[in-house]
């Protein structure tokens, strides 16, 4: 599983920054539920969960977006076991910091 941590990042870093658009893109939340969802589905569906949760509740999709980033590196430490959770605590700390600087 670790080989496919640097590529799901670099998918991400690719939407967030397209050289199409001269490096500018998206913030990289739908990308990184599919990178999520393609490495850990426990962990993306929590954030979700939060997602939807804080969309219902306060109606700021970019709140919801920040919330949601902040609970998967949470959400790994308390889900996961073994030599996955080291790297995917690393991944969702990193697309924390990217969703909160696009934000």
């Amino acid at each position: 599983m670790a080989w496919l941590v640097p590529i799901g990042l670099a998918a991400v870093l690719g939407h967030s920054f397209s050289p199409f658009l001269r490096f500018r893109g998206g913030k990289g939340i739908a990308t990184s539920l599919g990178v999520l969802l393609a490495l850990s589905w426990p962990v993306a569906l929590l954030g979700l969960s939060v997602w939807v949760v804080a969309v219902a509740l306060t109606r700021y999709v970019s709140l919801a977006s920040l919330l949601a980033a902040l609970s998967l590196p949470v959400a790994s430490a308390l889900l996961l076991r073994g030599a996955d959770r080291g790297w995917m605590l690393g991944l969702t700390a990193l697309l924390l910091v990217l969703v909160a600087v696009k934000h």
